[in-house]
């Protein structure tokens, strides 16, 4: 259940999470609900969004039975400017830690703003750790990394729909759910399966890439009665950190007394991941990357993503090994696909390996050097950051494109970002065709995020 979200005008505002209910879902799956509340002064209250999450595995909140509630809408609130009351108690620790969490993803991000919480503490009693160690896994290069290097330590692998996975592909769902289900048995440890509706709330506000580390730490909490520990793989190293939603400075900061969250793998490249997986025929022969979702197989081949890790793979002398990817590697393929800065690192360590491997003029480096140029150039799609950054610092461009769009989602009633964007292109194709070339990416979220913030109540 959700409602249309209409901005506060008034002084005064703020959110409010009545406590959350837990409940078994017709399939058996143990469920977590809580809704979003907008106080206006007068009684004039709205509900916003009713989120959902559920886990296949039992959920038992040890340290704050308002945790998940509060880290899933917190950066949206900070987006709104507006405070943030939680009627159920949560952790001492995850309080504490949230004045630096909002401090340093304010500085990073000047529209997301530093908000008061007011949240009951949670009883100080001992909490004693559920004694397993789990780690979110996608079948991706970095998943695989942490799985390899804490193999005798993981007792659960978790899964989590509605996350990069689509909540509304069910299909890819399921052929993803038996992939990592077949993973989990073959290596004898247990597959957590969480699913929830959060994204349908928090991309109204926030860009997915600054919102995706606070899902992961609510996420945990559902798993303090299975697991202690959670892992997530990072992207990154020390050496090319980038300011985003998951990364080791801030992810540690959603740990509470029961559920310690570690950022594992970020002293390595990832050519050396890959390099490493690619000696390792388990990982080489199930690695899933594709971020587009194919309607058969695990990964398109044709994507940035497929396409740098194949180039990787090669560099090994494995990608004819690595069955998981049903396309050859092709110099024309790198060609047409545009390289986004966001990831231009990770083309550059594979132009730097070959280079080590003296095969720096194969065409298939060239070509990559070719997309690096053009990224470098301002030719192809920029960091995934900039666009907000644009809009914060150029209110001309802010206002104009919030106007539209609330003008739009009037006459339409619809909110959806790919539906808006549809009716963007429609009715104002001209204007709108040099800003979605730049940033095409990207702005169905953006759209829908700063129009949301300037729909007058109706």
């Amino acid at each position: 259940m959700s409602a249309t979200f209409h901005p506060p005008t008034d002084p005064g505002c703020s959110l409010f999470l009545p406590g959350p209910s837990l409940y078994r879902t017709p399939g058996g799956d143990h469920g977590y609900r809580f809704d979003v509340w907008l106080k206006r002064p007068g009684g004039r209250d709205s509900l916003l969004q009713t989120i959902t999450w559920t886990s296949s595995l039992p959920i038992h909140l040890r340290s704050g039975e308002g945790n998940t509630a509060l880290v899933s809408v917190l950066l949206p609130a900070m987006a709104m400017g507006l405070p943030l009351r939680v009627e159920a108690p949560v952790s001492r620790r995850l309080l504490h830690n949230l004045v630096d969490f909002q401090s340093i993803f304010h500085t990073w991000f000047p529209s997301l703003r530093v908000i008061p919480i007011d949240a009951p503490c949670a009883a100080e009693s001992p909490i004693v750790a559920a004694p397993g160690t789990a780690a979110f896994f996608s079948g991706g290069v970095d998943g695989f990394h942490t799985l390899r290097h804490h193999l005798n330590d993981l007792s659960t692998l978790v899964m989590l729909h509605g996350y990069d996975l689509d909540l509304e592909r069910t299909d890819h769902r399921f052929v993803v759910e038996d992939y990592l289900r077949t993973i989990a048995t073959e290596l004898r440890r247990e597959l957590a399966v969480l699913q929830t509706n959060l994204r349908c709330f928090t991309d109204r506000y926030v860009w997915w890439g600054n919102q995706c580390g606070a899902a992961l730490g609510a996420a945990a909490y559902l798993l303090e009665g299975s697991v202690g520990r959670m892992l997530v793989a990072s992207s990154n190293t020390y050496s090319d950190f980038v300011p985003c939603g998951t990364n080791v400075l801030t992810d540690p900061l959603l740990s509470t007394e029961a559920m310690e969250v570690v950022v594992d793998g970020a002293t390595t490249p990832r050519i050396d991941k890959i390099f490493e997986l690619a000696r390792w025929d388990y990982a080489r022969e199930r690695l899933r990357v594709c971020w587009r979702m194919p309607r058969t197989g695990l990964n398109c081949g044709r994507c940035n993503k497929c396409l740098r890790t194949m180039t990787a793979l090669w560099l090994a002398d494995a990608l004819d090994r690595s069955p998981t990817f049903p396309s050859p590697l092709s110099p024309e393929g790198i060609a047409s696909e545009p390289l986004n800065p966001l990831h231009a690192w990770f083309a550059t360590e594979n132009i730097e390996r070959a280079q080590a491997l003296g095969r720096a003029d194969h065409p298939i480096i060239r070509a990559w050097a070719q997309a690096l140029a053009r990224c470098q150039a301002g030719t192809s799609p920029p960091h995934a950051d900039a666009l907000a950054r644009d809009l914060s610092h150029d209110p001309l461009t802010a206002q104009w494109l919030a106007d539209h769009a609330a003008e739009l989602i009037g006459a339409t009633g619809r909110s959806n970002p790919g539906a808006l964007l549809a009716a963007l292109t429609r009715h104002m194709p001209e204007e709108l065709a040099a800003f979605i070339r730049r940033y095409w990416w990207k702005a169905p979220a953006a759209l829908a995020g700063r129009a949301a913030r300037r729909i007058a109540a109706r």
